[in-house]
């Protein structure tokens, strides 16, 4: 199966592969006009900050899709979630092998946060780029209620992100003292 008998097939991921590239070419217009307003070129500062919001506009679209505008407080309010681990330990039984990619992905998604906001951003501490995180995470789950109609905001996908990003920084610490011993 070729790329575009896969997005044929598949609704989502072509709806994924849409807003991604959506929010990429908005990326590169706002960029560019900013490098031609300010005259600043850093090649090398340019490509980080590409890498770095190829990785945030990738969580941007995935988390975000599909998008459906509705303001219909009765269905935004039954989309809420805030009992700790309530989603997880409800679904779990029921449909484990999809609660199991759930939380695996929410926690595999965030991995990546720490080393992008550092190389790519030049975010000096891991308590800011936890901060960030934080704000991303939150950001997308309250987006999720006015953006889309299948997802919820769930503080359990709040919880796993930052998971993610602790299992991040502790890598993250283990290869700084590693660096520091060579």
């Amino acid at each position: 199966m070729n790329f575009f008998e896969l997005l044929e097939n598949r609704p989502f991921v072509s709806q994924v592969v849409l807003h991604y590239t959506l929010f990429m070419l908005l990326y590169l217009i706002i960029r560019t006009s900013y490098i031609i307003l300010m005259g600043k070129w850093d090649r090398k500062n340019e490509i980080s900050y590409f890498i770095g919001m190829l990785y945030i506009n990738f969580v941007i679209a995935l988390t975000m899709t599909p998008v459906d505008l509705t303001l219909d407080s009765v269905s935004i309010l039954s989309r809420i979630q805030l009992h700790p681990f309530d989603t997880v330990t409800r679904y779990w039984p029921l449909d484990g092998e999809y609660s199991l990619y759930n939380i695996l992905g929410n926690l595999i998604l965030m991995i990546p946060m720490l080393p992008i906001l550092t190389y790519c951003f030049k975010v000096s501490s891991i308590k800011k780029g936890f901060i960030f995180t934080l704000f991303f995470t939150a950001s997308i789950e309250i987006g999720q209620l006015f953006f889309t109609t299948t997802r919820a905001c769930d503080i359990d996908d709040v919880i796993l992100n930052m998971g993610g990003f602790c299992i991040s920084a502790v890598l993250w610490w283990f290869i700084q003292k590693i660096r520091v011993v060579k």
